[in-house]
């Protein structure tokens, strides 16, 4: 799998993976920059939601780079429980 920015494509299936983490999201964020884990077919496997705050609590520096959420598709989750698998 390979990491690439969100395309129109995939906010469908972003949008879905929002609305079962959070219960009511469109899946487009204006001030939020989200990359996708990608096979060969395009199929994506999950995201990341990262956006540059002017502060976060318990930083000392500002502005701050923030993972706003991340979603890893329940099929790839055993890569993550198998460190073995993926090494």
């Amino acid at each position: 799998m390979s990491v690439r920015r969100l395309r129109a494509p995939d906010l469908a299936q972003v949008g879905a993976w929002k609305r079962e983490l959070w219960g009511d999201d469109d899946g487009e964020d204006q001030d939020e920059t989200i990359f996708v884990w990608a096979s060969d077919g395009d199929t994506i496997g999950g995201f990341v939601s990262l956006s540059l705050r002017p502060w976060a609590e318990g930083g000392a520096g500002a502005p701050v780079l923030y993972v706003e959420a991340w979603y890893v598709a329940e099929d790839l989750r055993v890569l993550l429980q198998e460190p073995r698998a993926v090494c």
